[in-house]
């Protein structure tokens, strides 16, 4: 769907794992633990997900099977940079315990924020979402590649944080329409994070110079979970937020996507040594102008 996570993004692939008859996404509901035992107890306040280590914790009592336990392992280091700077964007807002997220493109993420921040995350993806909204929350079925068109977008809104993550890569629609459409659901100073693929990481440049597309193949499309149609490099997100209206809050580039064969840590040190624009993850916050 735009908006999975569970597209390989960097240069090794998500080892893959035994099957299992899975619930909400794919965790084994029998596996949970009772209420006040494993974890916090429940009359304590939620510690928040901040960090690797955090996510395991938060993970352990839960055993993910299938596809998610592939994510676990390739996205973990990415969700942890994306919780921590979510986290500080929210402490930016005006009133950062009521602050209103958006995250587009439900996944295993989408649990970690909704714990972060209860009852204050919606959700919008194209297909009907794994997870039910708690009190004060809504999900939206939307199919973002619809931002082409002015008159379909959702009134929604306004929230103070958007987070939208390898979703982006995954629609056809271009850049400044989706950005523009994005733009109205933000309130005035709000903020828009996005993550996604950095189209001329090294591993691509390489496959490319020995004459193979680096890039996903469409044969295998579906409108639930398409491949990847157009990738970007920091300076094209930057330039299409600019003409949308929005302004350019930071930017990094990172090798946060991590996975079990041979070479990833070699080839993560390797990218650390080249300039920023040879990792395979790009993040970009943008603000829309009070």
């Amino acid at each position: 769907m735009p908006g999975s996570a569970n597209h390989h993004d960097g240069p090794n692939e998500p080892a893959s794992s035994t099957e299992q008859t899975p619930g909400a996404f794919g965790i084994a509901e029998a596996a949970r633990p009772p209420s006040g035992s494993a974890g916090a107890p429940a009359s304590e306040e939620v510690r928040k997900v901040l960090t690797l280590d955090d996510i395991a914790d938060h993970f352990w009592p839960l055993p993910l099977v299938g596809q998610h336990r592939s994510d676990m392992a390739f996205h973990g280091t990415r969700w942890a940079h994306l919780l921590s700077h979510v986290d500080s964007l929210v402490a930016r807002t005006p009133d950062p315990s009521s602050a209103r997220l958006l995250d587009i493109g439900v996944s295993l993420q989408t649990d970690l924020l909704k714990g972060n921040y209860p009852g204050r995350v919606d959700t919008l993806d194209i297909d009907t979402s794994e997870i039910e909204p708690a009190a004060g929350e809504q999900a939206h079925l939307f199919d973002l590649n619809d931002l082409f068109y002015e008159e379909r977008w959702l009134a929604i809104g306004p929230y103070d944080v958007i987070v939208m993550c390898e979703v982006i890569e995954h629609l056809y629609t271009g850049a400044d329409q989706v950005l523009r459409g994005l733009r109205s659901w933000m309130a005035p100073g709000g903020f828009l994070f996005i993550q996604t693929p950095n189209a001329v990481a090294l591993h691509k440049r390489i496959e490319m110079m020995s004459g193979r597309n680096p890039y996903m193949d469409l044969t295998t499309t579906t409108r639930a979970s398409p491949p990847h149609f157009r990738e970007y490099t920091i300076d094209e997100l930057a330039a299409a937020g600019r003409r949308a209206g929005l302004d350019v809050h930071d930017t990094d580039a990172r090798n946060y996507f991590t996975g079990r064969r041979t070479g990833t840590a070699l080839y993560n040190q390797l990218c650390e040594r080249l300039p920023p624009g040879f990792r395979a993850g790009l993040s970009i916050t943008f603000q829309r102008p009070a």
